[in-house]
């Protein structure tokens, strides 16, 4: 991945998953952001309620990881 991207730590604290893709809600400090994601990313990174993840942020997109 190139260009400038930002990483804010958060807190999962919603999933909702909707067919193929899901809508992962997290609070970042003062933020909260909504990333859409494949339900396979939900699972391979074991995304629930109260775990926390880094949002990582690019000027077209949003990513979500886990350490």
């Amino acid at each position: 991945m190139l260009g400038v991207r930002t990483s804010l730590p958060g807190v999962v604290e919603s999933v909702e998953v909707g067919g193929m893709m899901a809508l992962v809600e997290l609070e970042a400090g003062p933020f909260r952001l909504t990333a859409a994601v494949t339900c396979d990313d939900v699972d391979e990174l074991g995304l629930n309620t109260g775990i926390p993840v880094t949002a990582i942020v690019s000027p077209t997109s949003v990513m979500i990881s886990r350490d």
